[in-house]
């Protein structure tokens, strides 16, 4: 099922641009400004690296290997995915900056890229030391806690959280992470206050909270949906713009915004090129 639903929101797309980019056009180095190159035609003529800035495991993730395996079937050469976790993202992304602008290193392009600049003082400017490729996925964020903790539904939560201001903790992909923000942001709409754990991607923070070391995350939806259909995991509702079909049985079918007010938060994924 999310094979299918993420190749949907993949294949078409992504293949196409990621085929034809790298063949027209290329960019120079710390430029912003694309240039006509001569290139080989029959790109690719060597592996490709797909770098993921957070740890295997996790909704990138994910998104990386599924979109990899269907390159590698379709361009006749592999894809190689390598996970460079650590600072919300920043040390994957620095990584595929600095290599050279020849369509041979990618990146997978989560919302910690804009949200990043905010927090560390980076190396290198995201706009335009980096071309954007194409959008591979989107989807909701998911609203999870450990079995144990006493709540079924957003509104339990909240009020639980009330009655324990800093006693609950949540955890995130890492610092200016996708699930840092959505978690912020719930955070401020609800009117609650839990302490951060950040961690180097979702699958080691996925790991603490069905251990019970944290009690609350709110990650993208692919990565997670295995755990809460085995009872792992409760996920009381579905944070985002929209909550589709194919997570209701994990997630009441509900979003965040029938009990808070701003509810406006997706997660889209995408690959990025050095400029």
């Amino acid at each position: 099922m999310k094979s299918k639903f993420l190749l949907r929101s993949a294949g078409a797309l992504a293949l196409s641009a990621l085929l034809s980019a790298p063949v027209h056009t290329a960019f120079s180095q710390g430029s912003p400004s694309p240039r006509r190159t001569t290139v080989n035609v029959d790109y690719p003529t060597k592996p490709v690296r797909l770098v993921n800035g957070f740890a295997a495991g996790g909704g990138s993730d994910f998104v990386a290997r599924l979109v990899a395996a269907k390159l590698s079937e379709t361009w006749g050469q592999q894809v190689v995915v390598e996970n460079r976790p650590g600072a919300g993202g920043t040390v994957g992304a620095r990584s595929v900056i600095q290599s050279e602008p020849d369509g041979y290193t990618m990146m997978i392009l989560t919302p910690s890229h804009a949200i990043t600049p905010s927090i560390y003082k980076l190396q290198y400017d995201p706009i335009s030391d980096i071309s954007p490729v194409a959008l591979l996925a989107a989807g909701p964020f998911l609203v999870l806690v450990n079995p144990d903790l006493p709540v079924k539904s957003v509104p339990e939560l909240i009020a639980l959280a009330r009655t324990k201001p800093r006693q609950l903790n949540y955890g995130s992909a890492g610092s200016g992470s996708g699930t840092h923000l959505a978690t912020e942001f719930f955070k401020l709409t609800a009117g609650i206050d839990v302490a951060h754990v950040p961690y180097k991607g979702v699958a080691p923070a996925m790991i603490d909270l069905i251990a019970g070391r944290i009690q609350l995350m709110i990650p993208p939806s692919a990565a997670p949906m295995r755990y809460v259909r085995d009872g792992k995991l409760r996920g009381p509702c579905c944070h985002g713009l929209e909550t589709p079909v194919r997570f209701a049985r994990f997630a009441d079918g509900h979003r965040t915004g029938r009990w808070i007010r701003g509810d406006v938060l997706e997660r889209r994924v995408g690959t990025e090129r050095p400029a």
